[in-house]
């Protein structure tokens, strides 16, 4: 598969690492003047949750609007590696509606950090989601709880920390994860993150294997901000 190739370089100064202060007050160890033990950013979890966190804009495969991916942290108070940590991802393109998922980052094994992916249950939503299809603030998002949503068990990708700092992982095969949405039967997706860039493959297959959606070539999101 031929690697996309970056449009934009990431806004000179753009920083995403925290201090152990920062990330104590970001994940939410203060909430309630309870000190709980904040996790190692330097861990390989907290590390890709630091590299995800922000929002990022990339070119359309088909030459249309830019797509707009932003990570935003939820459910700050359970951000403990015994518990995950929750990121709300979404992604526009244009005027079009944002798609949305739940992405918990659990570590692996071998020192990698696996996403696992989360859907809303259906019958969790308010009704005005449940109908519409209408997409949630995070401040909605936070009122549901985790417990809202459902872990698509064959979709975890697990991401490999390289020496260079780089993290690259994903699903197995394009039958690996099944996905019901979008026109197709099962979800083939490859990441490769740095600090201020995120390479995104994704394509849908039908039963048959055949393509449904998706770009052969991957998507690169550069850093608008953290």
């Amino acid at each position: 598969m031929t690697m996309a190739t970056p449009g934009r370089r990431p806004p000179a100064g753009v920083s995403i690492w925290l201090s152990p202060l920062a990330w104590v007050l970001a994940t939410g160890g203060l909430l309630g003047g309870c000190a709980a033990a904040p996790p190692d950013p330097n861990a390989p979890t907290p590390r890709l949750a630091a590299y995800l966190k922000g929002t990022f804009i990339g070119d359309a495969p088909d030459g249309d609007a830019e797509i707009r991916l932003r990570a935003e942290p939820v459910f700050v108070d359970r951000w403990q590696l015994q518990d995950g940590l929750y990121l709300l991802i979404e992604r526009r393109q244009g005027g079009a509606d944002a798609r949305q998922e739940l992405w918990r980052l659990v570590p692996g094994t071998e020192g990698r950090a696996v996403i696992q992916t989360w859907l809303p249950r259906r019958a969790a939503l308010p009704a005005e989601h449940a109908l519409t299809g209408r997409v949630m603030a995070d401040s909605e998002v936070e009122a549901l709880g985790p417990e809202a949503f459902h872990h698509l068990r064959d979709c975890d990708l697990a991401l490999t920390l390289r020496a260079n700092g780089e993290f690259s992982g994903g699903h197995g095969s394009q039958a690996a994860c099944r996905w019901e949405q979008d026109g197709g039967d099962t979800l083939w997706r490859r990441l490769t993150l740095t600090p201020n860039q995120i390479l995104w493959w994704e394509r849908g297959f039908t039963s048959a294997g055949t393509p449904a959606w998706g770009p052969e070539d991957g998507i690169v999101f550069d850093r608008l901000e953290r």
